[in-house]
Order: structure tokens, then sequence, then C-alpha cells
């Protein structure tokens, strides 16, 4: 892959990983205001149990956030393997990392014949990729797939207490996703869907930094980029401004860029 080709894949992971990111910060804010707004209620409660049903809009906010989380990183793998392979110089390679593992895990017996990407792809590589699928990644993916073409992953959530208050607001999700079925899920082990989403983005990081160093990169700060497509039209003998970028989440700091009537770029920094 030429240098362009490989930075421009290399945005396009980091655009889906700032995706995961921000459903998962969503999700926070949308569960300690869900606690809050039960913990109004459950003051009228004299003995709360350690376990119980809850509901809200709040609620419903949050299970659609982690849906989106899940399905963001879904494609995130897909998108971190492409830019493995990509590296690689592989041609022809699949373009899912489920089906790229297949290939790498699958056993060939002498005189079978293996599809040329896999000797394009260093070993080293596709055994951090196969680590990868079989700790975490199918796990993930599977969620998502039962979200996406089964069934509704999650439907309410659990409350849960302690000291009289309610301490957590947990989406729970089955145990046995693979099972496919609603009938056919269990919930023993009390898996929570923020924590099983993050925890899956943790090891998706780790992976990129593991396919980084094999690669020989350097650790280095992440730098935004403006890179908007198609671009203002730029004309000569006209001031304009082209764009607003804000820095801090309550949008009170940013910058305003644009150009003067000889073209030349031109920063004005804003505070509200």
């Amino acid at each position: 892959m030429s240098g362009t080709g490989a930075n421009a894949r290399a945005q396009i992971v980091l655009q889906r990983a700032y995706q995961v990111l921000f459903h998962l910060e969503q999700c926070d804010h949308l569960e300690q205001a869900a606690r809050s707004q039960f913990n109004a209620h459950a003051r009228s409660v004299t003995e709360l149990p350690d376990e119980l049903h809850g509901w809200s809009p709040v609620v419903a906010g949050l299970i659609i956030e982690l849906s989106g989380a899940m399905g963001a990183l879904r494609i995130l793998q897909n998108d971190v393997w492409a830019l493995a392979a990509g590296a690689a110089g592989a041609r022809n390679s699949p373009s899912s990392m489920r089906d790229a593992y297949k290939s790498i895990a699958q056993k060939y017996v002498a005189g079978s014949k293996r599809p040329r990407w896999l000797a394009e792809v260093p070993v080293d590589v596709r055994r951090a990729v196969a680590a990868y699928w079989e700790s975490s990644g199918e796990r993930a993916a599977t969620y998502r797939d039962v979200d996406q073409h089964h069934d509704v992953l999650a439907r309410g959530c659990f409350l849960i207490t302690e000291g009289g208050t309610v301490r957590k607001v947990s989406i729970r999700l089955p145990d046995n996703p693979e099972q496919k079925s609603r009938t056919r899920f269990d919930y023993v082990n009390k898996i929570d869907g923020i924590d099983l989403v993050r925890d899956a983005f943790t090891a998706l990081h780790g992976l990129v930094e593991e396919l980084a160093r094999l690669g020989g990169a350097s650790p280095a700060p992440l730098l935004r980029t403006v890179d908007f497509n198609p671009s203002i039209e730029h004309k000569a003998g006209i001031a304009r401004t082209t764009g607003i970028l804000l820095f801090d989440s309550d949008g009170r700091t940013g910058l305003v860029t644009g150009q003067d009537e000889e073209l030349h770029a031109t920063i004005r920094r804003v505070t509200v």
C-alpha cells in the first residue's frame, strides 16, 4: 500500500474509533442521568433489594447508544484488518476480520492450496490478529451480529443497589449470544453491556498497538486533522469564512478559519 493509501486507511480507523468512543461517552452520561432519576424514586422504598428492574426514556436512549457503540466497533474491527493487510501489501485479502481469521486459523494439509494473501501477511501479524479474535474479537462481533440480524439485544436494565441507593444502571446482555434466539438466552453471569463494549474497545486498541509495534511505528500523539470533501471554493478578491472548529465539549472555545482577498488562510481564536 502506498503512503497515501496507508494514511487514508489510518484516518478511517481513527474516525471509526472516535465513533465508538463517542457512543461510549454518551452511554456514561445517560447511565449517570438514569441513576440520578431512579435514585429520586428509590428514596421512597423502605428496603431496596440488591437488584430490581428499571425502565425510563433515558434507559431507552442508553440502549440505543450501546447498540451504536457495538455497530461501530464491529466495523472498526474490519477497518483495522484492512489497514494491517494493506500495510503488508496483501492483495485480495478478505474484507472481514472474521473471514481473515478463518483462513489464518485453518489447518492446511500438505498439498492443499492456501490463499495467496496469507503468505503476503507476516506471520507475527497473523498471530496477533488470531490472538485478538480468539480472546475478545469474536465475542464482541457475535453480540453485534445478534443485535443487527436476529434480535434486539437489550430491552431493559437492572438497578444495582447498595446502602439504600441505586449504585449502577446495568444493561444486561445474554451469556450465550451465539444461540441467536431470545428464548434460548440466559443471564447467569450478569454481563453488563457498557463494560463489555468498553473492554472490547480496549482489546482492539491493544491489537492496533501491537500491529503498530510490529510495523516499526513509534508512539506519537494523535493530531486532529481537517479533511472535508468537497472543499469550499476559493476565489481571489473575496474574503470568506470557511470553517468553525470547536475544541471543548461545552463549545465555548474555537477557531474561525477563512481566507482573505488574496487567498491567504486566516485563523481567529474565539471564546464565547
